[in-house]
């Protein structure tokens, strides 16, 4: 039983990793799509 609630906890513990990481990648994805929309917008303003 022991060995069970363990491998579920490492199961849990890899998935929150996953999800931290995954959230971190949406966050730069985020960032780097919003400077491309700032960049396309200053373009824009200046032609």
């Amino acid at each position: 039983m022991k060995k069970v609630i363990l491998s579920s906890i490492q199961i849990l513990f890899k998935y929150s990793l996953g999800i931290q990481k995954y959230q971190k990648n949406l966050y730069q994805l985020r960032q780097l799509y919003s400077n491309c929309v700032k960049i396309n917008n200053d373009k824009n303003k200046y032609q």
